[in-house]
């Protein structure tokens, strides 16, 4: 998966661009030096992939790779889900059915840090809350994802 998402990076702009920002599938950048003076230094890539299966058709082999990835994840959602329930005196499945969680809309979100020339003019993602029930992370091998926690 990580692969896949790097291989999108990889793709020249023209090709990353025609995802616009309002389409279900949305690529953006936060390099603007005239507008900014902190950047947040990343790409990103916002897809819906539930209930509707939204996802680039390149590279080669990435929507695939992402179909995987998203029937995997929602398994796994799935048993934390069950546990939850159960771990709180519910049903095991109330909390799925409870929210109709068949109909809820999921989202892909990748973010790109590609090397920084300026690197004292940027800085990574402030403090953010993620919508959504829960928010499943996966970290490439270089670190620096921070999650706030005892708050």
């Amino acid at each position: 998966m990580l692969r896949g998402c790097q291989s999108f990076f990889e793709l020249s702009e023209k090709k990353k661009g025609r995802h616009k920002v309002l389409d279900p599938i949305r690529y953006g950048t936060s390099f603007n030096l005239m507008v900014d003076k902190n950047l947040f230094w990343r790409d990103y890539l916002k897809c819906h992939v539930h209930p509707h299966f939204y996802v680039p058709s390149k590279p080669p082999g990435f929507r695939e790779t992402v179909d995987e990835y998203i029937t995997k994840n929602r398994e796994m959602v799935g048993e934390l889900l069950k546990g939850i329930s159960l771990s709180i005196g519910l049903e095991e499945n109330y909390i799925h059915k409870r929210l109709n969680l068949d109909l809820g809309s999921q989202l892909l979100i990748v973010n790109f840090y590609p090397p920084c020339p300026k690197p004292e003019l940027a800085m990574g993602l402030p403090a953010h809350t993620d919508h959504g029930l829960l928010t499943l992370l996966m970290e490439n091998n270089f670190g620096g994802l921070q999650i706030q926690h005892n708050f």
